[in-house]
């Protein structure tokens, strides 16, 4: 067991730790995203009341029709708690034939247009290199990243069999190992966020089985994922309407008052209208339930040109593969929480971070003790500076991202993908950095580097746009304060780390 233990983590602790930050950083997308865009964040009560929504609805819809009449989809996306403001979203095709996403945001409460600064990818670029591993082609990525929560839940299992008989010490918060305090940290985010890595990974792989384990999936389904999708999704289209009331007329209002009743306990989240602007036009509403650990949406549509009801997720039995996966997608993204719950996933994440990082370091330690060759010693001091590189160079590589955002201008037409090459860049720069020093003095440059940075960025944002930022600073910006206060408390520890590591140094 220890053999596979050290394997397991070996082979997958690099890319699991990119799985894991990218991860923890996604639980707070939109807020990531408001930030980079500058997106108002004025604190507001949520409004679960559909028909209160009719006016917002109308204006979005309006807005679609003059800006893209010949798109397939309309896309709507409400407000919730921690995403306070409203957008839409179309895709346009170019005449060289690829598409293009655009995003026109709004102001729930005022209704007007906001107009954000620039283009960014925000939040959702870290939550696309979550599940797909940086530019790897998407479902190639998917499956190195569903094989990666495998490897992870072996290592989980393997831990807990060489561990069982010490759970008693374990509970004490520091276990009595000594002075090795990469052992004891390691034990410690081992045992305490034990429940959160079993079930990060077991709904992980459940929603991406389908990519990695392609075989049984075809082997089981005459028609292969399609068939899979539509046992876990099946059709919500309702084919006999005798029980299906209507709405009386087909505007909004009307439609919305009559769907309201079918939302007790929800909140409605996204809105769809398929083949706009024309005979054929259907429009479904998506809602969440409240506090519900679950990703299923319950579904009413209805014909925008008669107000004919069509759709009802409630006359359809759910399936139990449907059931369940939606459980397991819910409680993997924590879409049912709300800001606090989501602050403790977030927590088990960086937990996961630190017993990936911590593991490495335990490796190295062994490892060295049974050096016996040359290339045995290139390939060890390789190994620790590359998992130095990787372990810092995520987060210089993050901190450079929101840098880019802030330095770049507005008016530039290729800000988000020049963000995302300097994340790119950036970290592969720190991993080549990371090669042709020593262990200490690569740990102090690099810590002091994330520091730097970190504590810096609050005072570069206020220098370059003052307003926004003393608006995100305000007291009621609780979400954006927290932000910065995160930022900086990893900033202080990390100067503190690098300054511990110059003074030992000067001692020996």
């Amino acid at each position: 067991m220890n053999r596979l233990h050290t394997l397991t983590g070996f082979l997958a602790a690099w890319l699991l730790f990119i799985v894991f930050f990218t991860g923890t950083l996604s639980y707070f997308k939109e807020p990531i995203t408001a930030y980079m865009l500058q997106l108002p964040n004025e604190s507001h009560s949520q409004r679960n009341d559909l028909p209160e929504y009719a006016e917002l609805i109308e204006r979005m819809l309006a807005n679609l029709t003059n800006d893209a009449p010949n798109a397939s989809n309309w896309l709507l996306y409400m407000p919730e708690e921690i995403r306070i403001f409203a957008y839409s979203q179309y895709s346009q095709r170019s005449p060289d034939g690829n598409y293009t996403n655009y995003k026109v945001y709004f102001d729930p409460y005022t209704l007007r247009e906001i107009k954000p600064r620039g283009d960014s990818a925000g939040g959702d670029f870290f939550y696309r290199i979550h599940y797909q591993l940086f530019a790897v082609p998407g479902m190639l990525g998917m499956k190195l990243v569903g094989i990666l929560a495998l490897l992870m839940l072996v290592g989980v299992i393997s831990g807990l069999a060489i561990h069982y008989k010490k759970f008693t010490k374990l509970v004490s918060l520091l276990p009595n190992n000594g002075n090795n305090l990469p052992l004891n940290v390691h034990v410690v985010t081992a045992f305490w966020g034990l429940p959160f890595y079993i079930v990060i990974c077991v709904s992980g792989l459940a929603a991406l089985a389908f990519s990695f384990m392609s075989m049984p999936v075809k082997s089981a389904f005459e028609n292969g994922v399609g068939d899979f999708f539509n046992l876990t999704n099946p059709s919500q289209l309702i084919t006999d309407k005798r029980d299906l009331k209507h709405a009386q007329g087909a505007t909004m209002s009307a439609i919305l008052a009559h769907a309201q009743d079918a939302f007790d306990g929800h909140y409605i989240d996204r809105i769809i209208v398929q083949a706009p602007m024309t005979e054929r036009s259907i429009i479904r509403f998506y809602g969440r339930p409240i506090n519900k650990a679950t990703h299923q949406r319950r579904v009413i549509g209805y014909e925008l040109a008669t107000g004919t009801q069509v759709v009802d997720s409630r006359k359809l039995a759910q399936t139990y593969p449907q059931r369940v996966m939606n459980t397991l997608i819910g409680l993997h993204t924590a879409r049912f929480s709300d800001f606090f719950v989501k602050s403790v996933f977030a927590l088990g994440g960086i937990f996961g971070c630190v017993l990936l990082a911590t593991g490495s370091l335990i490796f190295i330690q062994k490892y060295n003790a049974s050096i016996a060759s040359p290339w045995q010693q290139r390939f060890y001091n390789a190994t620790k500076r590359i998992s130095i590189g990787v372990y810092l160079g995520l987060p210089i590589a993050t901190l450079c991202y929101f840098y880019a955002n802030r330095f770049n201008s507005a008016s530039n037409l290729h800000q988000a993908e020049l963000e995302q090459r300097i994340f790119y860049i950036s970290f592969s720069c720190v991993i080549v950095f990371s090669l042709w020093f020593t262990q200490r003095f690569l740990s102090q440059v690099l810590l002091l580097l994330v520091g730097a940075l970190a504590v810096c960025l609050p005072l570069v944002s206020a220098t370059l746009n003052q307003v926004a930022v003393f608006q995100y600073l305000s007291p009621n910006e609780n979400k954006h304060l927290g932000f910065y206060f995160v930022v900086v408390s990893i900033g202080i520890v990390s100067l503190y780390g690098g300054c511990r590591l110059m003074a030992t140094q000067g001692q020996q």
